[in-house]
């Protein structure tokens, strides 16, 4: 899916992709570490640890804090979907096996390929092929992963 950027910032855009991968898998164990741990604690320590570490990035790229009122919407629209969704992610890390739990959560990228394609709300990107191919191979993996699942629950080792 990164193969087709080649923009004045992609590397560092690689970066910020792979620090972020890391940071959702460090958040998916966590869930499953301790289960005596209340699981909005983990989901509020995520949230102020993304919170400290988006200022850091604003101030070191004084960038303004404070924005229009048009993108304080988006903002507000787009953090309360991250947020319903690690809050479902998080009760959900009770009942479901940490590896379905992890497979289910790449949905997400379906799912923020057509994100950014709606101009509705202010992102307007179109993806490229590399990236529509890329989600399609993750929907079809969860489609088989799901199917095999269903009919034979023994499969799967880790269950």
């Amino acid at each position: 899916m990164s193969f087709d950027n080649t923009g004045k910032n992609t590397f560092t855009g690689l970066i910020f992709g792979i620090a972020s991968s890391v940071g959702f898998s460090v958040f998916s164990i966590s869930l499953r570490w301790r289960k005596e741990t209340p699981k909005f604690t983990t989901v509020a320590f995520a949230g102020i640890f993304c919170a400290i570490t988006a200022s850091i990035v604003l101030f070191n790229s004084d960038s303004a804090f404070i924005s229009s009122s048009h993108n304080e919407g988006l903002f507000a629209v787009h953090g309360s979907l991250v947020c319903i969704g690690l809050i479902l992610y998080s009760i959900g890390s009770k009942a479901i096996p940490a590896a379905e739990l992890t497979l289910l959560s790449l949905t997400e990228i379906i799912g923020g390929i057509f994100w950014v394609w709606l101009p509705l709300l202010g992102i307007n990107e179109v993806p490229t092929n590399n990236t529509i191919i890329g989600g399609f191979l993750i929907f079809m993996s969860i489609i088989y992963y799901s199917l095999t699942i269903k009919s034979n629950r023994r499969f799967i080792a880790l269950n």
